[in-house]
């Protein structure tokens, strides 16, 4: 049986779990852009890729990477590639911002939903680690039944 591959960029720090999930092998690799990719079962990568921030990430991309996080949206675009944006917290979470930060939860929520507007990226909120993995895995799960429901 061939199994669809989930593919961690090799510079995720804390990857997310997914033990327990059938079908799937896990590989790490330096992804061009996000850090949760899927290659199917057939061959074909799915065009979309997850970019997982905790709250603190966010803060820091949206503010001092803001230039290198914009430039890798454009290549994710160039390439075909759609990215979600998934936040481990909520958006209440991001709301109530950080206290080592100087810029105020709701700066960055605009930032990230201009980023929807702008870029064409999804923003997704997820209460922790567990259900971070299981966005992933359904999301991909459910590109895959396109396809196969598409092929048939």
């Amino acid at each position: 049986m061939k199994l669809h591959t989930l593919y961690i960029d090799t510079r995720e720090q804390t990857p997310l779990s997914f033990i327990g999930y059938a079908g799937i092998q896990i590989a790490r690799r330096k992804l061009d852009f996000g850090d949760y990719a899927m290659r199917l079962a057939d061959g074909h990568f799915v065009p979309v890729v997850f970019e997982r921030k905790t709250i603190p990430d966010a803060f820091g991309t949206l503010t001092r990477g803001h230039d290198r996080f914009r430039e890798e949206i454009a290549r994710a675009k160039k390439s075909g590639y759609k990215i979600i944006i998934l936040i481990e917290g909520s958006m209440e979470d991001v709301l109530r911002g950080l206290r080592q930060s100087r810029i105020q939860g709701h700066v960055i929520l605009k930032t990230l939903f201009t980023y929807c507007v702008k870029h064409g990226v999804w923003v997704w909120f997820a209460d922790g680690r567990e259900e971070a993995s299981r966005y992933i895995i359904e999301y991909f799960a459910a590109e895959w039944r396109k396809r196969r429901d598409s092929e048939n």
